[in-house]
């Protein structure tokens, strides 16, 4: 879950990513044949393979030209530690934005757990240069999103700051602020 409240990001914008991100990655099973529904975009070539049972995320990447396999898993390097990521839950399509105008262009999410067992989330969004959020925005939570303990560092970048690659996202030293406004530089694979 991404509900992580920071000083630097707006309740509205917080809310759109959120709802957008909930929308878009929660997207049920859709057990019906020929999996088009999933698809609206991209791949054209037929879809027709095992993928029912081989990727049990709903969200499997429907751009992806080569389906990653489930033991894939992607890692963020935050405070010189490497925390290894699950299965991220993607939408890798353009859609429209809720607020701000404009559009969404791809988001990711993942989760991981660190070295002393805290609970890592990381979330990324790029809005479109339509948006009145244009960029690509990022975001760690460390701890439960739902405790006031936990510890949210955000960072926004140009758009492109963060690679697409078949169905990986990936940023190498991207900036981060804490909710103490300390710097944090991150690095990161969400694998989709």
């Amino acid at each position: 879950m991404c509900i992580a409240l920071t000083k630097n990001l707006t309740p509205v914008a917080l809310a759109v990513v959120l709802i957008l991100v909930a929308s878009s990655c929660g997207g049920g099973d859709d057990d019906s044949p020929g999996g088009d529904t999933q698809a609206p975009t991209a791949v054209t070539d037929d879809d027709s393979s095992t993928d029912t049972t081989a990727e049990d995320t709903p969200d499997s990447n429907p751009t992806t030209t080569a389906n990653g396999s489930a033991s894939e898993e992607g890692s963020l390097t935050i405070n010189q530690e490497e925390i290894a990521l699950g299965r991220g839950l993607c939408f890798l399509e353009e859609q429209d934005a809720a607020a701000g105008g404009g559009t969404i262009e791809l988001t990711g999410q993942a989760t991981g757990t660190s070295a002393d067992g805290t609970p890592v989330l990381i979330d990324f969004t790029r809005f479109g240069e339509d948006s009145q959020f244009a960029g690509d925005d990022v975001s760690v939570t460390l701890g439960d999103p739902f405790s006031a303990n936990a510890l949210t560092s955000f960072g926004r970048a140009d758009i492109g700051a963060v690679a697409l690659d078949g169905n990986v996202l990936s940023a190498t030293d991207f900036p981060l602020i804490d909710d103490q406004g300390s710097e944090e530089i991150i690095s990161f694979t969400i694998v989709c």
